[in-house]
């Protein structure tokens, strides 16, 4: 397996029929949208909560999350994209950012649930841990598109990349780190992790703790994955952009958790010294 893995050049094209053509980018999108989609609704009516808005609310949310995702790329590979501006809507060709589709995705969520009178908390809560699921099953397409992956590697479990996707000044590097592929791994035990919180939201950590420890997380992984990685990104303060972005997540995080538990340990004293 891993022989075939280290050897394997991936196409994105998955197959045509005359003019139609279907790419594995578009295919592991679709995929994930269904999965996400499905496990979502089923964990909302395993709660026992009303899912007469729910198709509603869901497409908000991709629409929102599509929308942030592609600009937040476009804005990363500016000056790429601005001598092919068709490109920038070409999203079957891939380029679609995590960071952009969750603040596109969670001001589309936001709204939605105000305008319908739902509990912001409790609906992201139960959203995230299949969106970790969902953004484990895209990070294939990226394989097919041959992108995000790391430094050159001799490891094992190395991936083939062929010179036409290779990295200015990596030209005579054939092998790298499978960056799409830990991530992966990483957001998949996530969102198992997350979703048996959830299931049990009743006896265990708050709806709004789920959301803060997604974005955590998260947050981290994208900071560890951004040190392997080797392709030409804006920088902040001599920062890869979305590793600024990914930090000031985590500490956004922390800082959030430990006003949370600041103000509960407060609480819990209060109840002990009460008369």
């Amino acid at each position: 397996m891993l022989a075939f893995w280290h050897a394997f050049a991936p196409s994105p094209l998955l197959f045509s029929i005359g003019f139609f053509h279907i790419y594995w980018y578009g295919f592991f999108i679709a995929v994930a949208f269904c999965v996400v989609y499905f496990g979502w609704k089923k964990t909302m009516m395993k709660l026992g909560k009303n899912v007469l808005r729910f198709d509603s609310l869901c497409f908000w949310i991709v629409i929102g999350g599509m929308i942030g995702a592609r600009l937040y790329h476009v804005v990363n590979e500016y000056s790429w994209y601005s001598t092919r501006l068709f490109e920038i809507v070409a999203i079957w060709h891939g380029g679609l950012a995590i960071h952009g589709a969750l603040i596109g995705g969670l001001i589309a969520g936001v709204i939605v649930c105000k305008k319908n009178n739902l509990a912001v908390s409790f609906v992201f809560a139960s959203l995230v841990p299949w969106l970790a699921i969902g953004q484990a099953i895209g990070r294939w397409g990226n394989y097919f598109n041959q992108e995000l992956y790391g430094q050159p590697s001799q490891l094992p479990w190395a991936i083939f990349i062929d010179s036409a996707h290779r990295m200015q000044g990596f030209e005579h590097s054939a092998y790298y780190h499978p960056v799409f592929f830990y991530e992966s791994l990483l957001l998949l035990i996530l969102g198992y992790v997350l979703l048996k919180r959830v299931v049990r939201l009743k006896d265990a950590m708050p709806a709004s703790d789920v959301i803060v420890y997604y974005f955590l997380v998260t947050g981290m992984i994208r900071a560890v994955m951004e040190l392997l990685r080797i392709d030409a990104v804006p920088l902040v303060i001599g920062i890869r952009l979305p590793l600024f972005v990914s930090i000031s997540v985590v500490i956004v995080c922390v800082v959030v958790l430990f006003l949370k538990r600041s103000k509960r340990v407060v609480e819990y004293i209060r109840a002990l010294l009460a008369p």
